[in-house]
Formats: C-alpha cells, structure tokens, sequence
C-alpha cells in the first residue's frame, strides 16, 4: 500500500494580522530589511491560504495518523 506524507505548516496569528501596528521587532539586530519582510504580504495571506486549502486535501492531523496507522 501507497501511504502519502503529510505536509505541515503553523501560521502565527501575526503572519495573518494586518491591523498590526508595524515596529522594529527586537530580536533582528536593527535590520531594517528584515523587519520590513515581516510585514510584506500579510493582506493577501488569509485570500491565499483558503485557495491553498480549497486546492488541497486538509486533515486534522490526528486523522491522518489514525488513518495510516491504525492501533
């Protein structure tokens, strides 16, 4: 039997938040370029993760895991 492998993935809250306040994150030494990429398409993350999700089989990852390996 074929068994597929599950892609994972954590979106943090503020990846998602576009009301934010923008800030110089603390733990990038000052860089402002970095900080900038923090911020950098956060408008369009939600519109392209429920494609992503519309496009793609989703599971729980506990029912993945029941799934393939049964007790």
């Amino acid at each position: 039997m074929k068994r597929s492998r599950p892609v994972t993935t954590y979106i943090h809250p503020y990846d998602v938040d576009i009301a934010q306040e923008h800030f110089m994150h603390p733990d990038l030494n000052g860089s402002r370029w970095m900080n900038r990429l923090m911020y950098i398409g956060r408008k369009n993350a939600l519109t392209r993760l429920g494609r992503l999700i519309d496009q793609s089989n989703v599971w729980r990852y506990i029912d993945w895991v029941e799934q393939h390996y049964p007790a």
